[in-house]
């Protein structure tokens, strides 16, 4: 008798919720299932040094998204995005840079010249509310939860010893992957060494390093995991179906963590980083088109 007393409960409650959901449907003004893809324009804003600046790096957007009309002109609608952001940063002044021989570590000053493209891509699911001022037009705002999948950095860093100019000078090339690469680590795909003179002694220094090699520990990554963003923008539609549209995404959060995000300028007296204590934003415009059904 328990059993079929629950079997009837769990009857009548399924009832309830078929209701339910068809008694929203027809509160509704109608449903839409879209797909949208396109190209972003990054860069990444906070304070900088004397000799440091951010420019803009291209990427890619694609995904589906979900609408719910709660009036003729009103819209709450859910996204699934991939979003490569990122942001170009480069640096030429004066700096230092640590070099490791087998018996010590050499706290080298100079000239150091980075030219580094930093590719954040992001699983982004955002919400936003519609506004439909116009049959051809939709404005729209809301938030961005962003979870980061594939961080990566390419680039190259030329140094120029001032104290040793003829005996410490080199060029190395970038290969970050912020996630994978260790302390004080050359990258995985370094094929070979270049030879500078340390103290009378011959050095190789690696031509290829990861992301954490000037780095006597990683206590954690330098992008942060999750990020927060506001975004805003206008669709237009060319017909009932198709659209183009540009976005504006602002960063809420500090992309990088401060216990690994490090001046360029100098170390500490003890070779350890000097930590930079500010908040690194990532702004993105996007240029979409769109199909809706």
């Amino acid at each position: 008798m328990l059993f079929l007393h629950s079997f009837k409960s769990f009857k009548a409650l399924k009832y309830k919720i078929i209701v339910l959901l068809l008694l929203l449907t027809h509160l509704g003004f109608g449903q839409s299932i879209g797909v949208r893809a396109g190209w972003n324009f990054n860069t990444i804003s906070g304070p900088l040094e004397a000799n440091e600046s951010y420019g803009y790096t291209n990427g890619i957007h694609f995904g589906i998204n979900y609408g719910y009309k709660l009036s003729h002109t009103f819209m709450i609608r859910g996204e699934l995005l991939y979003n490569q952001t990122g942001g170009r940063q480069k640096f030429d002044g004066s700096s230092y840079y640590l070099i490791y021989t087998p018996e010590k570590t050499v706290y080298e000053k100079g000239r150091r010249i980075l030219d580094l493209e930093i590719t954040t891509s992001y699983i982004s699911l955002p919400i936003t509310a519609v506004f439909q001022p116009w049959k051809k037009v939709e404005l729209f705002a809301g938030i961005s939860p962003n979870f980061l999948v594939n961080p990566t950095g390419r680039g190259t860093v030329r140094f120029y010893s001032s104290e040793h100019p003829t005996e410490i000078i080199f060029k190395q090339s970038l290969d970050y992957n912020f996630y994978k690469d260790l302390a004080l680590a050359a990258s995985t795909t370094n094929t070979g060494f270049a030879k500078i003179i340390v103290d009378g002694e011959i050095v190789n220094v690696p031509k290829i390093v990861g992301a954490y090699y000037q780095n006597d520990l990683k206590p954690a990554d330098r992008i942060n995991w999750f990020n927060l963003s506001a975004v805003g923008g206008i669709n237009y539609f060319l017909n009932k179906g198709f659209f183009i549209g540009g976005r504006f995404e602002y960063g809420l959060l500090d992309a990088t963590d401060n216990s690994i995000d490090y001046t360029l300028e100098k170390f500490n007296d003890d070779f350890s980083i000097n930590k930079r204590a500010d908040k690194d934003i990532q702004i993105t415009f996007q240029a979409s088109l769109g199909f809706r059904f």
